[in-house]
C-alpha cells in the first residue's frame, strides 16, 4: 500500500440532531483508495443487499456509527479492519437515503384520569428503505398487493411497533423492530396499495 494510492477525496459523516431534525453531517474530509466490488453487501439482516465498495484510509476517528459520502453518494459502513498498522480498510454498502418523518405525541392524564395529548412533535430523519419480500393476495373485485420493506436507521432512531412513518410522502406502518445490533436498528414496515403501484 502506497500513500499515493489514497487519491480519492471522501467525506466521513456523523449522525447529528438539531431540534427535532436528524441528519448526516460532515465530520471531516480525507483521502481514500476506493475499490468497487461485484459482490453484494448484506448491510441489512432482513433486507436485500446493496453494491459493495471498499475504502482504504489512514487510521483516524471512524466507527460503524459513521457513514461515508463519495461522489455525492451515501455509503453505509459494515466493517472496519486494520491494514498494516497504518490504515483502515472500510467495507461499505452504497445506499439511497429516504427522508422520513414520524409524529411523537406526549400524553398526560387529566383530572378524570383520562390520557390527553399535551405535545405533538414531528421528528425527521434519513434512513435506507430496502425491500424484504413481496406478498400477493387475491381479493374481489381486484387484487391488492402488500409489500413489506425494511427501514434501516442509525441507532439513535427508535420507532415503536405500530408507529406510522412518512417516507417521502407515503405512510408505512412499523410491523417488527430489530434493535439488537450495536450500530443500527431495522424496522419491517409495510403499506398496502393497488397492483403495480409505486411504493
Amino acid at each position: 500500500m502506497q500513500s499515493g494510492d489514497l487519491n480519492r477525496p471522501i467525506s466521513i459523516l456523523k449522525f447529528t440532531m438539531t431540534a427535532a431534525q436528524y441528519d448526516w453531517t460532515q465530520q471531516k474530509e480525507t483521502w481514500a483508495k476506493v475499490e468497487q466490488k461485484t459482490a453484494k453487501n448484506l448491510f441489512s439482516q432482513v433486507g436485500i443487499g446493496a453494491d459493495t465498495v471498499i475504502f482504504t484510509v489512514r487510521k483516524q476517528e471512524i466507527t460503524l456509527h459513521n457513514a461515508i459520502c463519495w461522489r455525492g453518494e451515501h455509503y453505509f459502513l459494515t466493517n472496519i479492519a486494520e491494514d498494516g498498522g497504518m490504515y483502515y480498510v472500510v467495507t461499505a454498502a452504497r445506499v439511497y437515503l429516504k427522508t422520513c418523518a414520524v409524529t411523537h405525541v406526549t400524553t398526560m392524564k387529566n383530572a378524570l384520569k383520562n390520557p390527553v395529548a399535551v405535545k405533538s412533535e414531528i421528528i425527521t430523519f434519513p434512513a435506507v428503505l430496502t425491500e424484504k419480500y413481496l406478498g400477493f393476495e387475491q381479493k374481489e373485485p381486484q387484487a391488492v398487493t402488500e409489500t413489506t420493506y425494511v427501514l434501516v436507521t442509525p441507532k439513535a432512531i427508535e420507532l415503536p411497533v405500530s408507529d406510522l412513518v412518512d417516507i417521502t410522502g407515503k405512510k408505512y406502518c412499523v410491523q417488527v423492530a430489530h434493535t439488537l445490533d450495536e450500530y443500527k436498528n431495522e424496522y419491517e414496515v409495510y403499506r398496502r396499495g393497488e397492483p403495480d403501484a409505486k411504493h
